[in-house]
């Protein structure tokens, strides 16, 4: 679905891309006289209101003190009164099911990739921004299962648990801040803006397929899930990373489209349209993520996971430091 709008954009009919072969180029779109011009203007401002609006945003939070395994392995209802003991057969059972449920994911997706490296073209994987997120949220699945597993198998001063010291686990925090709220706007894009589209001009099938459900709504109700399971919560503090992550994709975009001429998504093309577009884009990511704060203080405040009054400021480990000892 995602070359079908880009060709509806450019005047082409749809039956050129329901008759692609699997192995065959993207097609390739001219660009419009003004296209130089809007790259001279857009890409400084674009750079100068994500630079503008991470600095502000860093300003007001907070430094993020280290988080260590119990951290990540332990669960939401690990903090339970009864259960706040370390090594209380209870809080074990339920970190081994975060665990089994970690690998699940992980190895389901891992399968998905596989499938898709092997049955697609690669340019239908390295040019949309879905493809580029969902390897982003494999990697997260993966270190969380190791974290899982090395709190749950190794012993302090063990080789397995040295090694997820508190760079590991500032990895893993960092891969689901940027996972959660990327999940929401890849799904949310398609379905509110790519698929009716798709489905207007009778391409549906481009839409309800295996590789969609998978890739734009099984990966977000998975990543839902770990939300409300897991004891990890999102600050403002790594916003910078979202939209960094954003501009590559941007950038290397831009450069493909040099060589290919081809746009994976209509909204990104450089034509009067994109100072629209483009603009829209930043406070959506922004929106997006602060919603994943907003729900993080909930999630705080319901479980107790930090006093009800504190601002969640600093990023996820800095509301981590308040979590009460598994």
């Amino acid at each position: 679905c995602a070359q079908a709008v880009p060709a509806l954009a450019n005047g082409l009919h749809l039956a050129d891309l329901m008759t692609m072969d699997v192995g065959e180029a993207p097609p390739r779109y001219e660009d419009p006289p003004e296209a130089t011009l809007v790259f001279a203007l857009l890409a400084p401002t674009l750079l100068a209101l994500d630079v503008l609006l991470c600095v502000t945003v860093c300003r007001r939070s907070e430094p993020s003190p280290a988080c260590n395994l119990s951290d990540i392995a332990g669960t939401a209802w690990c903090s339970s009164p009864e259960t706040q003991c370390a090594g209380s057969d209870l809080n074990k059972r339920r970190q081994l099911k975060l665990f089994a449920w970690r690998l699940a994911v992980f190895l389901w997706m891992l399968g998905i990739v596989t499938a898709e490296w092997i049955e697609r073209p690669v340019w239908k994987i390295v040019f949309f921004f879905t493809c580029w997120n969902y390897h982003w949220q494999l990697l997260f699945w993966g270190c969380a299962a190791l974290a899982s597993a090395g709190h749950l198998f190794s012993k302090p001063g063990g080789r397995l648990y040295d090694f997820m010291g508190q760079r590991f686990c500032s990895v893993v925090v960092t891969l689901f801040e940027v996972s959660l709220p990327m999940s929401f706007l890849v799904s949310l894009l398609l379905w509110g803006v790519l698929a009716p589209a798709a489905v207007k001009a009778g391409a549906g099938y481009k839409v309800f397929n295996f590789w969609s459900f998978n890739q734009h709504a099984i990966n977000t109700v998975c990543l839902l899930v770990e939300f409300c399971m897991n004891r990890l919560l999102v600050g403002w503090r790594h916003l910078w990373i979202v939209l960094a992550w954003a501009g590559a994709y941007c950038a290397a975009t831009w450069i493909q489209h040099y060589f290919t001429k081809f746009w994976p998504y209509f909204f990104l093309e450089l034509n009067w349209a994109a100072f629209f577009w483009y603009p829209i884009l930043i406070p959506i990511h922004a929106a997006l993520y602060a919603g994943a704060v907003a729900a993080s203080k909930y999630k705080a405040r319901r479980l107790d996971l930090c006093s009800a009054g504190e601002e969640l400021r600093g990023g996820a480990r800095d509301a981590l430091r308040h979590l009460p000892m598994l």
